[in-house]
């Protein structure tokens, strides 16, 4: 309705300067400062939910939001770090901190929280003989072998790729597909879900591979 205001102001009040009974019904200077103001808090907050639902963020790059917005918008405590809305709030500091390479800076509760994600270095190189690495191959195993935690980046921030899933799922399972066995339910959605994985050669491949068997 805001945005819709704004649209066809410049109408309103050329009709406005025609009409007295339209003029009575306009807004005062000081209402449409307000409803200004109103309209960019409105802008500011669509862009951080419409960037919410990009599936390639992490909760780095979510926290930043959610701190961005605590500045500009304050009464929106229930989103602050330490919100009792967060399930867990040393996992999710912890794993921001190591998107943002603050690993250094980790408190005895993040790393208690973050033990689910450690690793062995050795286990993170291929076993395979290292003295028959290059050059560049060495440097890259040196720094895996540093590194104490998984890359966290796998980790969802959102529903937002579940509810797509499901939303792809309702319309796979229709009233037409009723005898659809769940299995094959399942194996379609797995090829879908993980589309950029495979091709037309994949698929050529594979039925060579069930031939020969």
């Amino acid at each position: 309705m805001v945005t819709r205001f704004f649209q066809i102001k410049e109408h309103i009040e050329t009709i406005a300067g025609e009409t007295l009974s339209i003029e009575e019904l306009m807004l005062s200077p000081r209402e449409v400062r307000e409803a200004t103001n109103l309209k960019d808090q409105l802008e500011a907050l669509s862009s951080v939910m419409t960037k919410l639902q990009d599936p390639s963020l992490n909760l780095a790059n979510v926290r930043t939001l959610f701190d961005g917005t605590l500045v500009k918008f304050p009464d929106f405590s229930h989103i602050d770090e330490g919100s009792n809305i967060v399930h867990s709030p040393s996992f999710e500091s912890g794993v921001v901190k190591l998107l943002r390479g603050q690993q250094h800076s980790l408190t005895d509760e993040e790393e208690v929280a973050l033990s689910v994600l450690e690793i062995d270095g050795n286990e993170a190189v291929p076993n395979q003989n290292r003295e028959t690495f290059s050059f560049a191959d060495q440097l890259l195993s040196e720094e895996l072998q540093s590194k104490k935690y998984l890359d966290p980046s796998f980790i969802p921030c959102g529903s937002v790729e579940a509810e797509s899933l499901f939303s792809i799922a309702s319309a796979v399972w229709t009233d037409r597909r009723l005898f659809t066995t769940p299995e094959h339910i399942e194996a379609y959605m797995f090829l879908q879900y993980n589309r950029h994985l495979w091709n037309e050669s994949t698929v050529a491949e594979a039925i060579a591979a069930l031939d020969d068997q």
